[in-house]
């Protein structure tokens, strides 16, 4: 059987299957703005959020963003069109891992607080 058929969902986002634009664009940047909107409402409409809760929603987004920033890497490694594409999204990766690691930072000091 193929091995593509065999990954689940995640295995194939983060080996970059599903095509750049889709894995940036989809499971990136429209996944990305849904976490923030949610996590907005979230903080006006429940005004007794536990620590607890909040952590573990970021803990889960920052798993999430992970696996997608890989495989968005693997996807423009793949990505057979223009270069301009390919760098301009590994540019904006970078960027991102930075971001990612500065939620880990402030995961952590999530974490020595509880």
């Amino acid at each position: 059987m193929n091995n593509i058929l065999q990954k689940n969902f995640f295995g194939k986002l983060y080996y970059g299957d599903f095509g750049l634009a889709k894995t940036v664009w989809l499971y990136g940047i429209l996944t990305n703005l849904i976490y923030l909107v949610t996590i907005n409402l979230f903080n006006v409409f429940n005004t007794h959020q536990s620590p607890a809760e909040l952590l573990i929603f970021t803990l889960l987004a920052l798993a999430y963003n992970l696996i997608q920033m890989s495989g968005a890497w693997q996807a423009a490694e793949k990505y057979d069109g223009s270069h301009l594409w390919i760098a301009l999204t590994k540019c904006f990766l970078i960027i991102e891992y930075f971001v990612w690691a500065i939620g880990v930072f402030i995961l952590i000091g999530m974490l020595l607080r509880l």
